[in-house]
């Protein structure tokens, strides 16, 4: 079984999918990564040329061949993934174990604060506007999330990560 760990930009999808790896053993894909790759651009670049068709249509693709693999994996989506029809149904089919990371909006601008210009969606609301554009994101997203969710970290993410992989564990040794 997969584990999928979907959510806002700065929810910390990447680092406790990676904290989740390093704890069971299974191998880590931030999907976002592997785009850039496939593609030979990062998402920024991708964005700014206006490349977001191709950008979604990768990200499906890999989301595909990802969930498909028979080894059990640890896999970060990006914030956006879900919101299209084709990568929705996808996890919603998957059968992958879907944790959603939900810190309250406060914590999120925070956690952005110091990097938002490297997010191609709220960096092009500029200096004035990115804060409105998170909130706007946020409150369009976090129903789908948690409908496509097994479980919702909001706040206790150490705990969360920590149960979840003695649950994947037990469940290996089986």
């Amino acid at each position: 079984m997969h584990v999928v760990f979907i959510g806002a930009s700065g929810s910390g999808k990447t680092h406790w999918g990676r904290e989740l790896a390093r704890l069971t053993g299974r191998p880590f894909a931030d999907l976002d990564a592997l785009v850039e790759s496939a593609l030979a651009t990062s998402i920024p670049e991708l964005f700014a040329s206006g490349r977001t068709t191709e950008f979604r249509t990768m990200e499906a693709s890999l989301l595909t061949e990802i969930m498909n693999s028979d080894a059990p994996g640890i896999l970060s989506t990006g914030g956006g993934a879900p919101m299209h029809p084709e990568s929705f149904k996808r996890l919603q089919e998957s059968g992958a174990h879907i944790v959603a990371l939900a810190p309250p909006l406060e914590e999120l601008l925070r956690r952005l604060d110091p990097v938002w210009e490297q997010r191609p969606l709220i960096a092009a609301e500029g200096a004035s506007g990115w804060r409105l554009k998170v909130e706007q994101l946020h409150a369009q997203r976090a129903s789908t999330y948690r409908e496509l969710a097994h479980e919702v970290w909001r706040d206790n993410e150490r705990e969360a990560c920590d149960d979840l992989a003695r649950r994947l564990i037990d469940i290996q040794s089986k």
